[in-house]
């Protein structure tokens, strides 16, 4: 799922070389979905299939997770729903900044990086939502990693989770 409608161009010639290479390799049951909507959206449009069509090996969210409309922590719960048992959650997003003087330095040039940031919004409690959906218990976090940009502008947070294996709730 790709917010931006502009990206969805470049996005399907990746997928598309992505799938060839995957050819290429051998790996012939790989399936790369593009969704023009939001996870809820998408979540909804597949309520009548089975979670084996419906839910994914794999979701991934990378630099997204700033401007969906819904919000970090339900989209993010809305990731956990579609992941098969198992399933890997690979995030790679930046996150508010840590400190109170970070934060308001955010919140002063948050009007202007909205404008050239297809919507971003520097303020989102992106890695708040991480721990939360973790805390629910729909997954568990295999990895994470913290780093930042722009001179410490832009703290990062790359990590993997893994949703609980069958029969266990989430």
């Amino acid at each position: 799922v790709e917010p931006n409608a502009l990206m969805h161009t470049q996005l399907r010639r990746s997928m598309d070389k992505a799938h060839a290479e995957a050819l290429a390799a051998g790996i012939e049951d790989l399936r790369l979905t593009l969704f023009d909507g939001t996870l809820e959206d998408y979540a909804r449009s597949t309520e009548g299939l089975s979670d084996e069509a419906r839910r994914f090996d794999v979701v991934a969210t990378l630099l997204v997770l700033c401007s969906v409309p819904e919000g970090p922590a339900e989209a993010l719960a809305t990731c956990a729903r579609l992941l098969k048992p198992r399933g890997r959650l690979l995030y790679l997003e930046h996150v508010q900044g840590r400190t109170s003087t970070l934060r308001a330095v955010q919140r002063a040039i948050q009007p202007v990086y909205g404008l050239f940031g297809d919507g971003c919004d520097l303020c989102r409690d992106t890695g708040g939502a991480i721990d939360l959906v973790e805390g629910a218990n729909a997954w568990t976090r295999r990895h994470h990693r913290e780093g930042s940009l722009a001179g410490g502008l832009l703290p990062l947070v790359c990590g993997v989770c893994e949703a609980p294996p069958p029969g266990k709730n989430r």
